[in-house]
Formats: structure tokens, sequence, C-alpha cells
């Protein structure tokens, strides 16, 4: 239970924190830059970003899974501070999907086509994604820590 946890928080640490850069460190810094070297930034920096999102999420499903299981025993039981985060969490992975599947992949088809107006909607689309996932994943992770005190 300790080692699913531990992976658990790790996990959601690299999620977030790489979504916090971006929104709010990278997205500000590539502001003033051509469109052009803005753009191939972006795709640069999603690129890497966007595998350990998803291993992230993977391991944050994983290790949540099991410790239903090895703590209360499965689904049935969660205390409901549990099942809050869930609610708030379960979406934020949907949005990540989505983000992933939807606007990631038109950006990078625009973006190898020259595509300059469909590129910069694109990124425009991840850009809003990433800040409502990462709003989503900094509640899940208050529920979380306030389960503790809460629960």
């Amino acid at each position: 239970m300790a080692a699913a946890l531990a992976i658990h928080i790790l996990a959601a640490i690299i999620w977030l924190g790489g979504l916090f850069l971006l929104c709010v460190v990278l997205q500000p810094s590539v502001r003033p830059l051509d469109p052009a070297t803005a753009l191939s930034l972006w795709h640069r920096v999603l690129s890497r970003f966007l595998v350990w999102g998803w291993i992230s999420l993977v391991l944050i499903l994983t290790t949540g899974i099991t410790m239903v299981f090895l703590e209360f025993g499965g689904f049935a039981n969660i205390p409901s501070i549990h099942r809050a985060n869930m609610v708030i969490g379960i979406p934020a992975i949907a949005l990540y999907g989505y983000l992933y599947f939807a606007p990631w992949q038109r950006f990078r088809r625009a973006l190898s086509s020259n595509g300059l107006m469909a590129t910069e909607g694109s990124i425009r689309q991840v850009r809003i994604l990433m800040a409502t996932i990462l709003a989503l994943g900094l509640v899940a992770s208050v529920v979380s820590a306030g389960a503790r005190y809460y629960g």
C-alpha cells in the first residue's frame, strides 16, 4: 500500500508540475517570439511532456485502483472524500485524452502542413485544455490532501 501511494503521489506531482510549467512559465515566455518559433517550441516541449503525462496517468489510475481494493476492499466502500476526488480526477483524465487525440493531433497536422492559422487555433485549444486540467488536478490534490483531516 505504501509503495502504491508513493507512486500515485509522484505521478500526480509529475503530471501537475508539467502542466503548471506549461501554463504558467512556457505560455507567457513564448508570447514575444515570432509565431513560427513559438509554435516550433510548443511542438518540441509538448511532444516530450505528453509522453510523461500518459505515463503519469497510467500510474495514477493503476495505483489509485490498487489502493481502492487494498485499503477499502473495492469501490463500494470508498469514503465520500475519495469519491469526490474521483469525480474531479476522472474528468481531468478524460480531458487529457481529448487534448491528446483532438487538438494536439490537429496541431501536429497543421504544423507539418505549414497552416499557421490552424496551428495557432489548435495550440490555443491545447493551452485552454491544459489550464482546465491543471485547475481540476489542483482541486483534486487539495481534496486528496484534505482527506486525512476530513475523511
